[in-house]
């Protein structure tokens, strides 16, 4: 019985992830994500249920899997600026930021392109936290 118990731990603590299968499946998923998910995360947190901006995390992590060995394109690229956008309504620390950095360092035009298409203060904003992370990366800050 003790052998099995560990390994039935171990995969009932997995968190659930998205495991993208394509490029499509990433921009679905993450465009889906709305203003009114971050604000409903205070009632959320007081109903002890899971955090709408820790399911943005854990999408962003594997957005950022995917684009590993995937390429990525403009839309995609632009979901993926807009969800940051999201995060740092509530969580200033930049976090978000961190887990798309490693897919912006590789696209850094595609990015510049994508972020013309948001609102401009939008765009400013994005633009900053991302050169902000390169900054901290290259001094060994991030």
């Amino acid at each position: 019985m003790g052998k099995y118990l560990l390994p039935l731990l171990l995969i009932f603590s997995m968190k659930a992830s998205a495991d993208f299968k394509s490029t499509d499946e990433v921009i679905k998923k993450l465009s889906a994500y709305t203003i009114a998910d971050i604000d409903g995360d205070e009632q959320r947190l007081k109903d002890k249920k899971p955090l709408k901006i820790d399911e943005m995390f854990n999408d962003l992590e594997e957005t950022n899997k995917y684009f590993e060995t995937n390429k990525i394109n403009e839309e995609a690229a632009r979901e993926m600026e807009r969800v940051v956008l999201l995060t740092l309504l509530h969580d200033p620390s930049g976090f978000a930021t961190e887990l798309v950095y490693p897919v912006y360092s590789k696209n850094v035009d595609l990015f510049k392109k994508a972020a013309e298409k948001l609102h401009p203060y939008d765009r400013k904003v994005i633009l900053q936290v991302l050169q902000g992370q390169k900054e901290a990366v290259e001094h060994g800050d991030g």
